[in-house]
């Protein structure tokens, strides 16, 4: 029986005290000695992954997986990597493999869980949850995030239970706290809500889970009155977040990134006299607006009748917009391009958005994407039947809701996390679309303005109806009933079977002292939409 080489454990040990580089370097001396020592690879891509090099820990671990097929701890350290890059389809593949071959293991199931979590499967993401927890009851990762998913599946009752026992075992854990909080909230227990919040420790908390927390601690002091104190808790949740997501997104200039939408707008600002031209077959309607301008609740009164089909917020149209090239170069001749071109990418489309076959006659497919605002101009040169549903909102209220909540980070969401970059998106965005109608005359767009959705949901949901070309079905008044059994991923889905409220209209007046920086990019769309300064 050979002796382990000492060197493996150090290196172990200092991988654990955070010193990765120092545990690599025992790792690349090993494998020096001797090149098929699998454990000392296995150490090296551990050190990979957590010194962010996610690219370099996959190759790792698939080699060691070619080499020792079936090994769970190499395939969950395979998932993480695909995990690090965005690949969560590859990555929950991975976690199902680990499970299949230890189904013992509650850290493949946790890990499931997390990716069924990223690709929006959320019922999945439960289930794997819970087996983890059955296997290991007193995994507070586990049970952290299965609280949270079930509150954002507005199963409030069942997200509180498990959110109370997450605290017995781990008292003040930001996220547990959070969760339980908001059914304090909820049930107007405020003093306890905030004392609960108030006294979380977000000393070892990751950036997103402190977020999460301060969010919340915001919440509960912009319920009791307390406006300043809401957003700076709000304020420092989004600079946690910020500084943990600045590196992936700071530099972002792909097209819906800030840097994208504004050379969208330079383009169509100098664009005139651009037609849609013509094409054969069915075409969407494009669901757009800045975040937190009434889309959610529109998709869903819209996806109550019986002839629509409604797609949240996936980027189908992503292969057209990629095909503007670095820095939109080739957005020119996108918009002059050939038949043959535009076919193949309303295929690519059709393909994403409707695996199952196109839209029948009679039928009418909204794609839901209000990132998609800037892009109408190049989405209507692609579906030249293309109708354009435009969630228009004070833009005062916009930015302000947008920068107090947590979204699935990406190149638009990372913007809202500061109230100047915020408006400076919304003020590129709608400079985009509008520039866009004002060269394009064929764009077929119906704007439908958040406050009077609110205040006439009937009169609005008919207007809507009517433009999409469609008779009216009463089935729409009852959205509520079916919004409690569609899965909603946005941060609005735990409203949305709410009743209709108004108490959002004119919120922004509350922080009025902490819009100095978003005006000047604001103040021209108040005035271009009709609000009152």
């Amino acid at each position: 029986m050979s002796i382990p080489d000492p060197r493996l454990s150090e290196g172990h040990t200092r991988l654990r005290m955070g010193r990765p580089e120092e545990a690599e370097t025992l790792a690349d001396a090993l494998i020096r000695d001797n090149p098929g020592d699998t454990e000392a690879l296995y150490l090296k891509g551990m050190c990979r992954r957590a010194v962010y090099d996610y690219a370099g820990a996959l190759e790792i671990f698939r080699d060691l997986d070619a080499r020792t097929p079936g090994q769970a701890g190499v395939l969950i350290f395979l998932g993480l990597a695909h995990q690090g890059l965005g690949q969560s389809r590859e990555a929950e593949a991975a976690f199902a493999k680990a499970e299949a071959a230890n189904p013992e293991q509650p850290l493949a199931a946790f890990y499931r869980g997390m990716a069924l979590f990223d690709l929006g499967n959320k019922a999945g993401a439960v289930a794997a949850y819970e087996r983890c927890i059955r296997l290991d009851p007193n995994h507070v990762a586990g049970l952290r995030s299965l609280s949270h998913t079930l509150h954002s599946m507005r199963r409030f009752e069942d997200a509180e239970a498990v959110a109370a026992r997450g605290l017995k075992l781990a008292a003040g854990d930001p996220v547990l706290s959070a969760v339980k909080s908001n059914a304090e909230l909820r049930r107007g227990e405020m003093q306890s809500a905030r004392q609960r919040m108030e006294t979380v420790s977000l000393a070892n908390a990751s950036p997103v889970n402190a977020a999460l927390a301060l969010k919340t601690l915001g919440d509960v002091r912009e319920a009791e009155g307390d406006f300043r104190g809401a957003f700076e808790a709000w304020a420092e949740a989004n600079k946690r977040e910020r500084d943990w997501a600045l590196p992936a997104y700071g530099n972002d200039e792909t097209p819906y990134s800030l840097a994208g939408v504004r050379r969208a707008k330079f383009f169509f600002d100098k664009a005139e006299g651009l037609t849609t031209g013509t094409a054969e077959g069915p075409s969407p309607v494009f669901l757009v607006g800045f975040p937190r301008s009434g889309t959610t609740l529109l998709e869903n009164i819209l996806a109550a009748h019986p002839a629509i089909t409604t797609s949240e917020e996936k980027a189908h149209a992503w292969p057209a917009l990629a095909e503007t090239g670095e820095y939109q170069a080739k957005l020119p001749d996108l918009m002059a391009a050939d038949d043959a071109t535009l076919e193949r990418l309303r295929s690519e489309y059709w393909k994403r958005a409707c695996p199952d076959g196109l839209p029948g006659a009679g039928e009418v497919f909204v794609d839901k994407l209000p990132a998609n605002l800037g892009w109408i101009g190049l989405l209507g040169r692609l579906f030249p039947g293309a109708k354009f549903l435009m969630a228009v909102r004070d833009p005062r209220d916009c930015v302000l809701s947008a920068f107090q909540q947590r979204f699935a980070m990406g190149a638009a969401m990372f913007r809202m996390l500061d109230m100047e970059d915020a408006a400076a998106w919304y003020d590129a965005s709608f400079g985009a679309a509008e520039a866009a109608r004002r060269a394009m005359p064929g764009l077929d767009v119906h704007v439908v303005r958040y406050e009077d959705l609110v205040a006439d949901l009937e009169g609005e949901a008919r207007k809507a109806i009517a433009f999409l070309g469609l008779d009216w079905d009463d089935a729409v008044l009852d959205y509520r009933a079916k919004a409690k059994d569609r899965q909603i991923n946005t941060p609005s889905g735990p409203q949305v079977d709410k009743p209709v409220y108004s108490d959002s209209v004119g919120r922004w007046k509350h922080y009025a002292f902490a819009f100095e920086p978003a005006m000047p990019f604001l103040e021209s769309w108040v005035e271009y939409w009709g609000y009152e300064h």
